[in-house]
């Protein structure tokens, strides 16, 4: 059986996504715990940095090939299409957990 161009991209978008946290991720725990000690209170931010650069590229790793071996076996475009949606919510989760981790009110904290 052949594996489809869309599972092809798929799995190059999630090992790039994978790539790009390995790298950012080192770079926000640095900026983050530098100023004065100051640990993360946003659940998204401790969920990102508890998994750390390599874990987030061992899972963009397991997800590419998970796409593109589930091709071989089933074929289906429903499949593609819920891969889709979790490596986009998984991404906004990401992102809104490092980007937003030092905006908007704290938990705890009195304005």
């Amino acid at each position: 059986m052949k594996v489809k161009i869309y599972s092809w991209v798929l799995a190059a978008v999630y090992l790039l996504c994978g790539v790009w946290l390995f790298v950012v991720v080192p770079v926000f725990r640095k900026v983050m715990y530098s100023e004065a000690g100051v640990t993360p209170s946003r659940l998204m931010t401790k969920i990102v940095l508890a998994v750390g650069p390599l874990g987030w590229l061992m899972l963009s790793i397991l997800a590419a090939v998970v796409i593109v071996l589930k091709d071989l076996r089933y074929r289906s475009r429903l499949l593609n299409a819920l891969f889709s949606v979790f490596l986009f919510c998984v991404f906004a989760c990401v992102v809104s957990g490092l980007l937003v981790a030092g905006f908007g009110p704290r938990l705890g904290s009195t304005p």
